[in-house]
């Protein structure tokens, strides 16, 4: 009964792990001492670090430096055990480029850990700002477009009618 226990936890070990490592998103274990304690390998591309580097060292030590205060509010609020975290949060990867990451996570308080699971969204919110500039742009280009057409009727098809009206006036 031992050896079958031992094996089906082995067993799910390796699922786990196959799981673990073929993700797309950076998963991670977190300590509670703010440690990564396990990252998968989509977590090492995305931030250009080697596994020991980033296990060496605490989570907020790759956050954008503008963003700290932030995360530590949020490992705080986690390491109390209260709720799941969902937040947003710039890092830097190891060549000095801010990545966005939308993080999920949980904390098992009585197991010392929280387990995270984040998402690069740089390219998503560049998009939106790129989105934001754009409108912005047509909005200003339609405004100038509009002060011209009125500053055209004004100062051309107004003052040829003002002409009109005194000449026909002269004439009558």
């Amino acid at each position: 009964s031992r050896r079958l226990n031992a094996a089906a936890d082995a067993y799910a070990e390796r699922e786990i792990a196959n799981v673990y490592d073929l993700s797309l998103d950076l998963l991670c274990i977190l300590g509670v001492d703010g440690y990564l304690k396990r990252v998968n390998p989509a977590f090492e591309r995305t931030l250009g670090y080697e596994r020991a580097e980033l296990l060496s060292r605490p989570l907020v030590d790759f956050v954008h430096p503008d963003d700290r205060q932030a995360v530590e509010a949020t490992m705080a609020r986690l390491q109390t055990g209260r709720g799941a975290g969902r937040f947003e949060r710039r890092f830097v990867r190891l060549d000095g480029v801010v990545r966005w990451l939308e993080w999920s996570a949980r904390p098992m308080i009585e197991r010392g850990l929280i387990y995270s699971a984040a998402r690069d969204v740089t390219d998503a919110r560049t998009l939106v700002e790129e989105l934001a500039i754009s409108r912005r742009r047509i909005v200003a280009t339609a405004d100038e477009t509009r002060r011209r057409v009125e500053r055209d009727l004004h100062d051309g098809a107004q003052q040829r009618l003002v002409a009109t009206i005194l000449t026909l006036k002269q004439a009558r």
